[in-house]
């Protein structure tokens, strides 16, 4: 699996619109914005169930024990063992009748749990600049990927299965998740982080974010730059090295601009 370290990647971007201002500021006060993967522009992100009709009797069985422990600890064994097998009875007539119930009821869970920040390798994609930073109007933010994995690093060793860092792989085949055969690492990146070839373009990043909140705080040495899009409003403009320029100035501004004679963008730095 593809890690910040093992592939060298130095910065990791993500492209935003000015018109929600509040992000914007979030941004510049170290706040990252995670979304449910519902509020996602692919109907097929975060949707890939796990196939517990897959699973044999008695794998249905160690997946109901290790669900119900906590719940009955403290029942009698003869009543837990009565417990689990009710349960499994239960869950393998859903699975016939009507196994697009259990789908949608880990989805909704999926969006009630999941944050999901984005980024990408590709400062200079011009689609990338079109679709997700307002038709070049908007900005993007470079990030450190070294001291980005490090912050994971930390919040994994101190809330354990709370945030991961993923590169995003592409595949035409649709995955298989086996509830048990799957290891936990394979089916997040499996579940979260694996979409159709149609969006290898975007060359994507992401941080999945357990136990779902909106908003979490980083570092503010994790932003390096923003650049501003080739039409950005001079307003946006004067706006952006006002705020840099009173809150963190060592954070660099660059401004878009065409290349001479190429389907191409380079960046102008902007003096605060």
């Amino acid at each position: 699996m593809d890690s910040i370290r093992s592939t060298g990647i130095k910065s990791l971007y993500k492209f935003k619109t000015f018109d929600k201002k509040n992000h914007y500021q979030d941004l510049l006060n170290n706040v990252l914005y995670f979304p449910s993967p519902r509020e996602l522009n692919d109907p097929f992100d975060s949707k890939i169930p796990i196939r517990y009709d897959l699973c044999t009797k008695q794998e249905l069985v160690e997946i109901v024990k290790k669900f119900e422990t906590v719940k009955y600890d403290k029942s009698p064994r003869k009543e837990r063992r009565k417990t689990v097998f009710q349960k499994v009875k239960e869950l393998q007539q859903e699975l016939k009748s009507n196994p697009e119930r259990i789908v949608k009821r880990m989805e909704k869970y999926i969006e009630n749990t999941i944050g999901i920040f984005s980024f990408t390798e590709k400062l200079d994609n011009l689609l990338l600049w079109s679709h997700y930073a307002d038709s070049h109007k908007g900005f993007c933010v470079e990030f450190s990927a070294p001291k980005l994995n490090n912050l994971m690093v930390e919040v994994f060793l101190k809330e354990i299965d709370k945030a991961f860092i993923f590169k995003v792989h592409y595949q035409n085949e649709y995955p298989i998740v086996h509830p048990i055969k799957t290891s936990y690492e394979d089916r997040l990146n499996l579940q979260f982080c694996t979409k159709s070839k149609n969006w290898e373009y975007e060359k994507e990043w992401r941080i999945i974010f357990m136990n779902y909140k909106k908003k979490a705080e980083i570092p503010s040495n994790i932003i390096s730059n923003i650049y501003l899009g080739l039409l950005a409003d001079e307003s946006n403009i004067t706006t952006s090295i006002a705020i840099l320029k009173k809150s963190n100035p060592n954070i660099g501004l660059y401004k878009a601009v065409k290349k001479k004679n190429a389907f191409g963008l380079h960046f102008e730095k902007l003096i605060l």
